[in-house]
């Protein structure tokens, strides 16, 4: 995962700081607005809470009539909340931009790792795997990615609101960090199991993809022995591994959710009987209390949602990486300017060429006994039926 989170970081590092710069100033405003709440109750007599902090914000309006100083503070938090919303705004374009760069750049590395691969290494992949690798799979990269960003965005709102309650009340802030990292460190080995049910997606999308383009590539032939139900029920099987697999993921995903937000509401109603008759707290500083908790226990929660997700896409980044780097051993490259062609200096000649795959099951030849020459400067066209071996003449033209 270290990787994953260096390469990151170094694909576009003035763009992750400039998001991360903003997410502070967005989050920032929004904790503004929310402490605005309460000296806001306590001109309309709803709470006497005027000491330290919200009194100090009460202070420059001590002589003005109510009316005005409510419209003041109303204005100045309709101007935070604009504000923060017009950011927020930004942020989606810049990450959503962010994002569709990296899926860019993944897609353009794979595609010249694949081109240029060496022949012998080429083979040795089957083309679906290759596909499945240039679509599906980078997609599912590109989204650890936007996990990332998210969780980047959530640990600076989670700043500001542990800044904010320290501010209002520091043994509740002190229990909810402490009941946080305790819940955190409980669902450690989901963790650990969403990676292995991330090797297993990316196994059940392969074998499903490599089906359908088996049975598509052989309609002809399905139809001419009559076995479309043979053919179907395999399908059916493949397309219901893959469908297991998802929703047992699913199913555990929704765990640490389901307990998390039972845990919340026990909290809140636990934070609340303290504060009132335990601490003697004032109901309004109770409500913009709760209200910050409310905002701050689901960064757990997602937290632990965006993690796992990260985790299930990085069997998906490790596997790609190996095979970029498989590929890229004896990597053919032309020089800058230079034309990929077959050299030879006045002509080329084949005597009595035969060629078969090592893999062919039954040793059958693909080319029998081929003579022709082609002279340089000559345009020479291989016309044949699919199958009749153009390509695999052109190949052995270029490694002779």
């Amino acid at each position: 995962m270290k990787s994953f989170f260096a390469d990151f970081w170094n694909f576009n590092r003035r763009e992750t700081i400039k998001i991360m710069f903003w997410n502070v100033i967005s989050s920032f405003t929004a904790g503004i607005g929310v402490v605005m709440l309460v000296p806001m109750l306590s001109v309309l007599e709803l709470s006497t809470d005027q000491s330290g902090f919200f009194g100090a914000i009460l202070a420059p309006f001590a002589n003005m009539p109510k009316m005005t100083v409510v419209a003041i503070l109303l204005g100045i938090f309709i101007v935070l909340v604009s504000f923060k919303s017009l950011v927020s705004a930004k942020l989606s374009v810049w990450t959503a931009a962010l994002i569709a760069d990296y899926t860019r750049h993944l897609r353009l590395k794979t595609h010249e790792a694949i081109t240029l691969a060496d022949w012998q290494k080429y083979k040795t992949y089957k083309k679906t795997e290759l596909e499945d690798y240039m679509l599906s799979e980078t997609g599912r990269i590109s989204s650890a990615e936007y996990y990332l960003v998210h969780i980047v965005n959530l640990v600076i709102t989670a700043i500001v609101n542990i800044i904010i309650a320290l501010c209002m009340n520091v043994l509740m802030t002190v229990l909810v960090i402490i009941c946080g990292g305790i819940a955190f460190f409980a669902f450690r080995k989901i963790r650990g199991i969403s990676r292995k049910f991330g090797q297993r997606l990316q196994d059940a999308n392969a074998r499903l993809l490599e089906e359908i383009d088996n049975q598509l590539n052989g309609v002809k032939e399905i139809r001419s022995y009559g076995v479309e139900r043979k053919q179907r029920d395999i399908y059916w099987q493949v397309e219901e591994e893959q469908y297991q697999a998802g929703l047992q993921y699913t199913k555990l995903m929704t765990i640490p959710t389901l307990i998390l937000n039972i845990g919340s509401a026990v909290l809140v109603a636990a934070f609340f009987l303290l504060s009132y008759f335990v601490m003697h707290m004032s109901i309004a500083r109770i409500a913009v209390l709760i209200y910050v908790f409310s905002r701050l226990w689901p960064c757990v929660s997602t937290g632990q949602n965006y993690i796992q997700q990260i985790h299930t896409c990085m069997p998906v980044y490790e596997n790609l990486n190996k095979v970029l780097a498989d590929l890229k051993e004896n990597q053919h490259v032309c020089a800058q300017g230079e034309e990929d062609q077959i050299p030879f200096e006045e002509k080329m000649e084949l005597k009595d060429v035969s060629f078969h795959y090592s893999d062919s099951e039954d040793g059958e030849e693909i080319l029998k006994h081929l003579n022709f020459e082609i002279r340089k400067g000559e345009t020479t066209a291989f016309v044949g039926r699919s199958g009749a071996g153009k390509s695999t003449l052109v190949d052995m033209c270029r490694a002779s």
